[in-house]
């Protein structure tokens, strides 16, 4: 099983970035989160409005 290590920094910047948007845009500051569930949060949220990037759900 192998999995593509080069989307992964893209990924984790786009979340970052997502994350920065949200803080300075909306008020939402997730400093203080694990990564970790934050993540699986996000991700769920995106599947159910049907989002497969972090680029595309910030919009």
């Amino acid at each position: 099983m192998s999995q593509d290590t080069t989307a992964e920094p893209e990924a984790h910047r786009a979340f970052e970035l997502l994350l920065e948007y949200l803080k300075l845009q909306r008020g939402f500051d997730f400093t203080g989160y694990k990564r970790a569930g934050l993540t699986r949060r996000v991700r769920k949220r995106m599947a159910e409005v049907g989002m497969d990037d972090y680029e595309r759900y910030q919009e």
